[in-house]
This record gives structure tokens, sequence and C-alpha cells, in this order.
């Protein structure tokens, strides 16, 4: 196991409930995931929606949303992990500006008036299709 000393700087809260769950995503400054498998990546969402950057593992559900080195960062394995982070923590409050502004641009794609609007083109084309007139 690789020990990295980061006791002052990662706190594993524990279970929350989903009120208090906003609160701990502004509070940080990056969202990471060593997940092998996510179903539906919510919680990815969820980061990015309070303006955090991923560090994940690489997964079809991230197609998309994280871009390396844009919206977030990719690993393979612990000791990328570790280069990862390092490497996100020594980027300048300009560089995080960017990332989140990145981010900003790609989850605004996923709002409820984006979702509104394409979930209404999707069920118009069908009702053509099924009613053709």
């Amino acid at each position: 196991m690789l020990d990295l000393n980061l006791e002052k700087q990662v706190k594993f809260a524990g279970k929350k409930s989903a009120d208090d769950v906003p609160y701990y995503y502004n509070a940080a400054q990056a969202f990471i995931c060593a997940s092998r498998t996510e179903t539906q990546g919510l919680t990815y969402l969820e980061a990015m929606a309070s303006g955090l950057p991923i560090l994940a593992r690489p997964d079809k559900v991230l197609e998309g949303l994280v871009h390396e080195g844009t919206t977030g960062f990719y690993f393979e394995t612990e000791e990328e992990l570790a280069r990862t982070v390092e490497r996100f923590a020594r980027r300048s409050k300009e560089e995080v500006d960017e990332l989140k502004k990145n981010i900003h641009e790609t989850i605004r794609q996923l709002d409820r008036e984006v979702f509104y609007h394409n979930i209404m083109e999707v069920y118009e084309s069908a009702l053509k299709d099924f009613n053709p007139e």
C-alpha cells in the first residue's frame, strides 16, 4: 500500500444525509473517485455541478464529461493517482479557474432547460414517426 501522508489534506467524512452533501462538495477542491465501475455517474454530475474537477479512473459514464486536462484527469493505478493528485495540487489559481470554467460549460449542457429541450425533441420525433401526417 502506498503511504502519501495526506492525513491533513484528505478527510473521509463517512455517510452524510442528502441535504448535507452539497456542503461537502462546496468545501472540496476536487472530486476523486477510484471506483472501477459506476452505473449512472450521478456523483460525478453532482461534483461537476459544484464546479469540482474530476480525478477518476476511465469509465464509459465519464465520456463527454471528463476531458483530460480540461474538466478533470484520469488515472489507472495507485501510483498514477498519487501523481495526478500532486500535479493537481500544484496548479495555479488561474489554471484551476480555467478548469472550473470548462466544467461549468460542460455541465451546463445537462441542466434542466437543456434536458427539457432535448427530451421534447425526442418525444416530438417519436410522435411524428408514430403518427405521420
